[in-house]
């Protein structure tokens, strides 16, 4: 007898800024996101990928490969099977990890659970960012006032202000100051200038100051400050991570670089291991993402998921922060995520 149908459906979408974003990368307004809805006994899983432009993914190869991917495996019918297919798909991290994080939600749900007891993790007590971008130090009352209150502010670095900005940022912010370059240092000593200009002793870290191929600074500014340096780039899965454990303290885990849920569990596990910080990261996902990352917070010291309040359009509803910066998981089952706006989905793979 056939069993119930799993179907997929998808949603090409275009999340916006509430103000235009900037990093060492260049300026965006927006970034263009992927979701996807697994239907499965009338239980309902959502994921999703978000494609800023410096990433080699693209929404068409994205849809492209989903459709494949649910046409070969239309015969398996139980979600945990489906997951047992998604190692196919490792040559492409942003289609595993869309897949990864709706099936991870479907399953959670079937289980009536929310998906940090399905992976047997608690909250934990991480410390939590929200993201200046680069700008002017005239405007930044202005930029600090539309940021929730959280326990340290991430300033972007590779602009043309930025000593002034770590300065300002002093006399007028008293949170912790975890600074992140981009890659866009080129010597150890732009590192060290705006470690001194943030003040070092307000420094939770300093992530990714040069492109991965860089090592040698790496182990240079090791050598010469006792920063805590964080990895991005550098380690985007298990293999990468035995390299750099000499250089780095910590290692900023993200969905769309590692391949998924269940991959940046198995990394933060692995880090931990090693003795270094994970730090769970984003590339500007919507609530949704967002708050599926926020379930492995019971195994971060820091938390960077701060996509919802940078965006003027997000069409779900999910992680909040208390008046003292605290991170809170929404109720229920599964991610916990709310779809608050109405998105048009079109079956595939049928």
């Amino acid at each position: 007898m056939k069993g119930p149908d799993l179907r997929l459906s998808i949603c090409p979408y275009r999340l916006l800024f509430k103000r235009p974003f900037a990093i060492a990368h260049g300026t965006r307004y927006g970034t263009d996101a992927v979701f996807v809805r697994i239907e499965y006994l009338e239980v309902v899983g959502y994921g999703e990928v978000s494609l800023p432009p410096y990433m080699p993914a693209t929404v068409t190869e994205v849809c492209r490969i989903l459709a494949e991917w649910s046409r070969r495996y239309s015969g398996i019918e139980v979600p945990m099977d489906r997951m047992m297919h998604l190692d196919m798909l490792d040559a492409h991290p942003a289609a595993r990890n869309v897949l990864s994080m709706a099936l991870n939600d479907l399953l959670a749900k079937l289980e009536n659970v929310p998906v940090n007891e399905y992976f047997k993790l608690g909250v934990g007590d991480p410390a939590t960012l929200v993201t200046l971008g680069i700008g002017p130090a005239d405007d930044l009352p202005e930029r600090l006032a539309e940021l929730p209150v959280s326990k340290a502010l991430k300033v972007k670095l590779g602009g043309p202000e930025d000593e002034e900005v770590l300065r300002t940022l002093a006399m007028r912010d008293p949170r912790s100051l975890f600074l992140d370059a981009n890659q866009a240092f080129t010597d150890v000593g732009q590192a060290i200038r705006a470690v001194e200009a943030a003040g070092r002793e307000r420094v939770l870290g300093l992530e990714q100051p040069f492109p991965p191929e860089r090592y040698d600074l790496y182990k240079d500014l090791r050598a010469r400050s006792s920063v805590r340096v964080f990895a991005d780039e550098s380690v985007q899965e298990q293999a990468d991570l035995l390299r750099w454990l000499d250089v780095v303290d910590g290692v900023n885990i993200k969905l769309m670089k590692c391949g998924g849920l269940d991959r940046a569990l198995d990394l933060a596990r692995t880090v931990r291991g090693s003795g270094r910080s994970v730090m769970l990261g984003s590339m500007s996902e919507s609530s949704l993402g967002c708050t599926a990352m926020a379930h492995l917070a019971g195994l971060a010291e820091i938390v960077d998921l701060d996509g919802p309040w940078l965006l003027k359009n997000d069409p779900f509803r999910g992680i909040g922060m208390d008046e003292q910066g605290n991170l809170i998981l929404p109720q229920g089952c599964g991610i916990g995520a709310i779809m608050s706006q109405a998105l048009e989905f079109v079956p595939i793979g049928a």
